[in-house]
């Protein structure tokens, strides 16, 4: 759900100097893009120089060629190399209804897999997910959420937090600090001093959802409120009462009905009469609806 509208452009420069020893590794950047954005961040990081430590070379490709690439992750980097793991950074928007753009929806499908699951083909990889989307759209950045939690699933190490930009308030906010830190936690990711996030860690994915989706969530918990004090009934104490008659011997529904329309400040307070369980029809299993006027009415209504 992202725009063609938006084109950014990277003018930053970060060095990272490797003062170890051992082979050079590859980094591996992936992409899903619809309207371009996702392949120019990811273009754009390929072609950062120089390449974070341990790294010799970097292969930048969609999503879609993901098979072509992935052969080396299903062994760890060889003993002597820089590096404990692979690095792997994605990049991807999400078009329609929370669908993955063309050229990333064969790699969404194949994390998926019962198959993939079973066989957890990333335990040697460190991986960082930056999604883009629009929070204008229901389905906000669940391209991005899919990949992140899947790859966590596949025994993936998450290196970063899943990274959510919105287009409504504008993706930089979120693309700019992400990738100025990225290349930083892979390396440490992949030479294993930083573990693996908590699944439910979305980190930056939930401070970069616009206000809407706060005011969402407000109102979430206020229908959430109604619905708890709907549910408890009323204390006999705030119940008004005109009469003689005690609560006690009121039905609860006769004491909703008080607590609802009556309250201290009315004056004068008219009571409500207490109505009888006896008088009130029931609904019998046999019926799909009850009788509210019986025989003795017919006359009075003139049926």
């Amino acid at each position: 759900n992202t725009r063609s509208t938006f084109q950014y452009t990277y003018i930053h420069s970060y060095t990272y100097t490797y003062t170890g020893t051992g082979t050079m590794a590859t980094l591996y950047i992936l992409y899903g893009s619809a309207t371009g954005n996702a392949e120019g961040i990811a273009k754009d990081l390929a072609e950062r120089r120089p390449l974070p430590s341990g790294f010799a070379s970097v292969v930048c490709e969609p999503m879609e060629k993901f098979k072509k690439i992935s052969a080396p992750w299903a062994e760890p980097p060889a003993p002597d190399a820089a590096i404990r793991k692979h690095g792997l950074i994605l990049v991807t928007s999400t078009t329609g209804n929370g669908e993955a753009p063309e050229n990333a929806s064969r790699f969404v499908r194949f994390l998926k897999r019962k198959g993939t699951v079973e066989s957890k083909p990333y335990v040697h990889v460190a991986f960082s997910v930056l999604g883009l989307g629009d929070t204008n759209y229901d389905q906000f950045c669940e391209s991005g959420r899919v990949v992140d939690k899947q790859l966590r699933v596949l025994g993936g190490t998450r290196a970063k937090p899943l990274a959510c930009a919105d287009e409504a308030t504008g993706l930089e906010d979120v693309v700019d600090p992400w990738c100025n830190t990225v290349f930083m936690d892979i390396t440490s990711a992949c030479n294993g001093s930083s573990g693996a996030l908590d699944d439910d860690d979305n980190g930056p994915a939930q401070s970069s959802k616009s206000a809407a989706t706060s005011a969402a969530t407000e109102e979430e918990k206020k229908v959430d409120s109604f619905e708890q004090d709907v549910a408890t009934p009323p204390d006999a104490s705030n119940v008004l009462d005109a009469t003689t008659a005690t609560t006690d011997e009121s039905s609860f529904g006769v004491q909703a009905v008080r607590s609802l329309l009556l309250s201290p400040d009315d004056a004068p307070v008219r009571a409500i009469p207490d109505v009888p369980d006896s008088s009130l029809p029931s609904l019998l299993k046999s019926r799909s609806s009850c009788e509210l006027v019986d025989d003795t009415c017919d006359d009075e209504f003139g049926m």
